[in-house]
């Protein structure tokens, strides 16, 4: 396997995050912790290091799993990432992927670290995050939070290279213009949208069904909101495209809050109207074919080999293709051999076969209409190399 630190992988049952897509009140915290501050703070009683292997021992239950990536920093000088290979009673092992340690000394504090965002704007239910594009430029994030407990919670989000700090308005002239300015997300109608209405879960903790899967970087965000009976995938990716000005921006993926039932799963195949793929006001089609077998021939691999494919950016109205999505990828299972569908089986884990990675793996789908999913994956890689 190889450990990395850029791409963090979280879940909605880590201990201190309350990731509860539900959840109204606990929303724009959870989303900050994510992003920029980190959770789960904690005081290490001693550290034994051996080689790049550091093994941090706390005196409570720390409440951490393997595959995060932790933020060490002590009083001797260490501040550094590192990863967590495996939890063993109040043990933490980890590796230090430069092999240094030095300065591991003296008062040691550990949390969960984030995704290295910066908050650039924080007024009400309005969040404005700073994030890396790929060529290493910033861009700005605007994120609307739901606060009518009479709806369903959901954000609008709106990216962007400017923003105003007196008012929190995106003013850039090729970000999405229906979600600049908003105050309540059902008014930009994208969203990233959950299914529950009225005052049910707003200020609920916990999961529905399987445990959420959450994968961010500087220079991207994904997750996956499984509630009731709608699985839906979300999130911000960076993506290939031809260089045009109105282009210069990651994908935002979201969801039609108008488009037919209020649960209709954004990546189901039944109907492409619920599904907003959108760079700045360019909108993008779900296009893809479903493979005849869910494995590639014995001819090339013995082994259930299931590949992953890129999402193409396809114009809506010429049906023109732009370019292509990294960081969420089309798993090509078939209708006649698939994952369970439930919200109790996915998300679920692979692996990819050359270097090991971790592949979270989600239906998109309406549980009351299994012929309509489409199977997606995270991939807990580093989504940019060479910086």
């Amino acid at each position: 396997m190889i450990k990395q630190t850029q791409t963090k992988l979280f879940r909605s049952s880590d201990v201190g995050l309350d990731f509860c897509a539900g959840s109204i009140i606990r929303f724009p915290e959870v989303f900050k912790k994510i992003l920029v501050t980190g959770f789960n703070p904690q005081i290490v009683n001693s550290v034994s290091i051996s080689g790049s292997t550091i093994t941090l021992t706390y005196g409570v239950n720390h409440g951490y799993v393997a595959d995060r990536v932790l933020q060490v920093t002590a009083t001797g000088g260490f501040n550094k990432e590192v990863y967590i290979d495996s939890v063993n009673g109040n043990n933490v092992i980890c590796t230090v992927l430069d092999g240094s340690t030095t300065g591991l000394t003296g008062t040691i504090n550990t949390k969960i670290a984030s995704a290295g965002w910066d908050i650039v704007y924080e007024v009400g239910n309005i969040h404005i995050y700073k994030m890396k594009h790929f060529d290493e430029t910033d861009r700005f994030v605007r994120m609307c939070f739901q606060t009518n407990t009479a709806q369903r919670n959901a954000v609008a989000v709106c990216i962007g290279k400017t923003y105003d700090s007196a008012t929190g308005f995106i003013t850039d002239e090729h970000s999405y213009t229906a979600s600049r300015n908003v105050m309540l997300p059902f008014a930009a109608g994208v969203v990233w949208n959950t299914y529950y209405d009225g005052n049910y879960n707003n200020n609920a903790s916990g999961t529905f069904g399987n445990a959420a899967v959450i994968v961010a970087s500087p220079y991207h965000l994904g997750f996956s909101m499984t509630e009731r009976d709608s699985q839906n995938i979300f999130g911000i990716f960076p993506k290939s495209t031809h260089d045009y000005p109105q282009l210069d921006y990651p994908v935002l993926v979201s969801q039609y809050s108008g488009a037919n039932a209020p649960n209709s799963a954004n990546f189901a195949r039944w109907d492409n109207a619920n599904n907003a793929i959108h760079i700045g006001n360019i909108r993008f089609e779900h296009i893809l074919t479903l493979p005849s077998s869910s494995y590639l021939p014995s001819s090339l691999d013995e082994f259930n080999t299931t590949t992953l494919q890129p999402y193409p950016l396809i114009e809506k109205n010429t049906g023109q293709q732009l370019g292509y999505m990294y960081g969420l990828f089309h798993v090509q299972y078939a209708s006649n051999n698939r994952p369970a569908l439930n919200r109790f089986s996915t998300p679920f884990f692979s692996t990819d076969v050359d270097f090991e990675s971790l592949i979270a793996v989600m239906a998109s789908t309406v549980e009351s209409y299994g012929s309509h999913v489409d199977y997606v994956a995270f991939v807990v890689e580093e989504i940019k190399h060479g910086i």
